[in-house]
Order: C-alpha cells, then sequence, then structure tokens
C-alpha cells in the first residue's frame, strides 16, 4: 500500500517537473523573440523554482556548468548578464547546510587546512577595505562592463559559496565523475562551434554571455587583424582537460583523438596567445611528467595540426591567425599600450598600500594622453586584464596569499596527489588529474586575464582541492586510531 502510493507520487513530481520544464523552454524561446527585461526576471524565478525540485545529482551538474560557463537569462533589472551561477550557488548552499544540519551530510573542519587559511585572510582583507570605502549598487565602476562596486563584492560571495561546496561534494561523493567530464565535454565542444559560426555570421550565442558576445576584430591600440574571436579560449580550457580525464582510466581511441584535435583547432581560431602558452604547459607537465610514454603522439599531432592549420587558414581567409599567436615582438607594451599603462598602475598601487591594497574603489585617475580610454579606466577601477598584478593592486599580501594558495597551492597538491601512492586519491585520479590541467593552463592565461576574484572555477577547484587535503589527513588519523 505505501510502496503503491510512493510510486504514484513519485510519477506525479516527474510529471510536474517534465510539464515545468516545458513551459519554462517555451517561456525562454518567447523570452528571446520579444527581449524583455522583465519576461527574463520572471525566468529566473521559475527556473530557481525548478532547479529545487531537480534531483541532487542534476543540481550539482547544473552548478558546475553554471560556475565554468557564462550562462545567463539575460539583464535582470539594472543588474547586467545575472548569470545562473549568481542564483545557483546561494540556493545550493542553503540545501548543503540543511543537509549538514539534519545530519544527512558530512563535513569535517577539524583538520589544519591551508586553504580554509588563505579564504579567511582574503574575506578578512576583503571586509576590511569595504568598511575603509563602502561602495553602494549606484556607484558604478566602467561604463563600458556597467560592474559595479556591490557586484564586485557579490562576486566574491559567489565565489565563497563555490568553495564551500566544493569541499562539502568532495567529502561526501557527491560527484559522478564520468558523466560530468562527458558533459562539459559535449557542452565545450557545442558552445566552441556555435561561437566560431556566430562571430563570422555575426549573431549573439544564445544564453552565453561575457566573452561569447559577438564584437568585430580589433583594430586599434595594439590589436591586429586577425580575428580574436572572444570565448573559445573558455571552451578550450575546460573542454581540453575534460577530454584526458574522461579518458584517464581508459583506452584512447580515435574518437578521443579527434576531441583533442577540435579543441586544437578551436584554440587556434580563437587567435589567444595566452591561452595557447597555458595549454603548452599543461601538456608539457601531463606528458613529460605523468605520461612520457604518449609524449611522441603529442608532437606528431602538433606537427600535423600546424600543417593543417595553415592550410585551412589560407582557404577560409584568415591566414593572420597563425600569426598573432605566435606574435610576441616589442613585449607587453608594443603588443598592447593600453594593458602596458594598466599593469604600471596595478604596481604603483600595490607600492602605495602593500598590506590591503587599494581596494575596489572609485579613485582620481592620475593618468593622461590618448590611451586614457574605457579598458584603462574600467579595469584600474575593478580589477582584470591581469589576475597577477590586480589582485595585488586591489587586495595586497592578502590577495596575493589568497591566489597563491588557490592557484599554486592547489597545482602543488594536485602533483603530488597523481605522483603517489595515497589509496584515498586512487578513485579521485581522474578528477585530480583534470582540475591541474585547468589551473595548469590558468597559470598562464592570469598573465593577461582575469582579476584575480572573479573566475568562479577557482574557487571550486580550491575548494575541491581543499576536500582533498581533508579525506587524506582524515583518514591518516583514523588509521593511527586503529593502529593505537
Amino acid at each position: 500500500m505505501h510502496s503503491s502510493l510512493y510510486i504514484q507520487a513519485r510519477i506525479s513530481k516527474n510529471k510536474s517537473l517534465l510539464f515545468s520544464i516545458a513551459f519554462f523552454l517555451i517561456g525562454l524561446v518567447t523570452g528571446y523573440i520579444i527581449h524583455s527585461e522583465h519576461f527574463f526576471a520572471f525566468l529566473t524565478v521559475f527556473a530557481i523554482f525548478i532547479y529545487f525540485m531537480i534531483h541532487m545529482k542534476f543540481r550539482i551538474m547544473l552548478l558546475w556548468v553554471a560556475a565554468l560557463f557564462p550562462f545567463a537569462f539575460g539583464d535582470l533589472g539594472p543588474i547586467e548578464e545575472f548569470l545562473w551561477v549568481e542564483w545557483m550557488a546561494p540556493l545550493f548552499l542553503i540545501s548543503m547546510l540543511y543537509l549538514i544540519l539534519t545530519e544527512q551530510s558530512y563535513v569535517n573542519y577539524k583538520e589544519k587546512n591551508i586553504f580554509f587559511v588563505a579564504l579567511i585572510v582574503f574575506v578578512v582583507v576583503t571586509l576590511i577595505n569595504y568598511v575603509k570605502n563602502p561602495v553602494t549598487s549606484h556607484e558604478l565602476f566602467g561604463a563600458s562592463t556597467g560592474s559595479s562596486g556591490i557586484r564586485s563584492y557579490y562576486t566574491i560571495f559567489i565565489g565563497v559559496c563555490l568553495f564551500l561546496i566544493g569541499h562539502w561534494m568532495l567529502m561526501n561523493d557527491k560527484l559522478n565523475f564520468n558523466s560530468l567530464f562527458l558533459l562539459l565535454i559535449i557542452i565545450s565542444l557545442a558552445a566552441g562551434i556555435l561561437r566560431a559560426f556566430s562571430y563570422f555570421l555575426e549573431f549573439d550565442t544564445p544564453l552565453l554571455f561575457s566573452e561569447f558576445h559577438y564584437a568585430p576584430p580589433p583594430t586599434e591600440y595594439g590589436g591586429s587583424i586577425a580575428h580574436r574571436i572572444g570565448g573559445l579560449d573558455r571552451v578550450t580550457r575546460i573542454g581540453l582537460p575534460a577530454v584526458f580525464a574522461y579518458y584517464y582510466k581508459k583506452q584512447w581511441n580515435i574518437f578521443a583523438i579527434l576531441l583533442v584535435a577540435a579543441f586544437l583547432i578551436l584554440m587556434y581560431l580563437g587567435g589567444g596567445r595566452s591561452i595557447f602558452l597555458g595549454v603548452a604547459f599543461a601538456a608539457a607537465v601531463y606528458f613529460m611528467i605523468l605520461h612520457k610514454q604518449r609524449l611522441g603522439f603529442l608532437l606528431l599531432l602538433i606537427a600535423v595540426l600546424i600543417v593543417a592549420f595553415q592550410t585551412v587558414s589560407s582557404l577560409i581567409a584568415i591566414p593572420e591567425q597563425f600569426n598573432r599567436i605566435f606574435s610576441y615582438e616589442g613585449g607587453l607594451i608594443q603588443q598592447s599600450l593600453p594593458r602596458g599603462y594598466l599593469f604600471k598602475f596595478y604596481v604603483d598601487s600595490f607600492l602605495s598600500s602593500p598590506f590591503w591594497g587599494k581596494g575596489i574603489s572609485y579613485i582620481e585617475l592620475g593618468l593622461d594622453g590618448e590611451y586614457l580610454n574605457a579598458f584603462v579606466t574600467t579595469n584600474i577601477m575593478i580589477g582584470g586584464h591581469g589576475a597577477y598584478l590586480s589582485i595585488i593592486a586591489l587586495f595586497g599580501l592578502g590577495g596575493a596569499f589568497y591566489l597563491g594558495v588557490f592557484l599554486f597551492g592547489s597545482i602543488f597538491y594536485h602533483l603530488r596527489f597523481l605522483k603517489s601512492t595515497f589509496p584515498e586519491m586512487e578513485k579521485y585520479s581522474d578528477l585530480s588529474l583534470f582540475i591541474l590541467l585547468s589551473l595548469l593552463i590558468k597559470t598562464a592565461t592570469y598573465v593577461v586575464g582575469g582579476s584575480g576574484y572573479n573566475d568562479f572555477s577557482l574557487y571550486i577547484f580550491a575548494g575541491l582541492t581543499a576536500g582533498f587535503v581533508t579525506k587524506i589527513q582524515t583518514e591518516k588519523s583514523n588509521r593511527k586510531l586503529d593502529v593505537a
């Protein structure tokens, strides 16, 4: 009797969920047709309702996708590009805390963990900067992006949520790795192909914002006639590590090779120099430290792709693409004068306030000349276009400690995990490889990209790494107790 009622309840719930999703998709298409901000606000509220209805494993998958890709329905009133992760992460954290409080979940904060220390230091420095110079939603910093001070602080809050969620996921084995990697491969490949077509056919990709927006090629301030296609960097640094992680415990086949080639082609079409260096660095570490026997395959694949790139680029009228990737003549200043001025300001800001940084604040600009444009002024106020210098300018030594631990500390631990024989880590080796390769790529892209505090993927990767550390320490402590 009870079993029959339970089955009927499950069927009724599934029907309601399917109806809600179908209704939502119809509304989404309608919203894009009429392009109404009020309609997008309604869709966001409806999406929250659906998010709470679906199973926990699907909530986790969606949160991962939202943290790695800039998915959004559109503007939410005065909030430009209100990303999915900006409402998913707090809601998921509430669900997580409920499970912990009702003892349906496990979390261990007793073990010493440098990642939590780094997070606390960064939060304290952020709060001090806010107290020193409080900002409101009415103080817009950067007309070109519409970013505001309060939005930047909210970004950090979302990052803290993702860190805690990542730690909890690992401690409670809430990740289905194979399904996650396969999903990331599919989304990355589909988004990359769609973005390439949207660039040449001049349309915006639906649901994807930020660097996925259509923009004409740059022609001023150091820009070349090469096609710098935004978004392809992101799909490469997500999709390529996902391929290697998915096949880490599997036999490589022709399909795996084609996937690697496809992402390398997308990287090439993107025309990014830093992503090229990042992928090269990650590949060198992977093949020379972890898989020396596959180094010959890498060299052969690169040789074939170089020939193919040069041939194809001349046929489809993008011959400058290859030259742009390898163009470093004249150094940073010659390549991009505004960025050079920006970096100089970051260094000066750090030297003037090395401990706390200047914070996210409006300042009087002391620069002059033709390069005092939106690019420079926007990033001076909210950071960006160079995570290493941006983070120390905004948050001083506290920011440097946070970024050093989250990025380089995570790389150190995952190299150690993959090279060691920790029995606790064996089943997580593919996830560890995915995080390692992603972070190795970031070491290069952070030189000229990002602000150091607004990369959601860094927070969740650091949270997962903290979970690895806690799990290993807990297992070691338990073994000592058993021996005693």
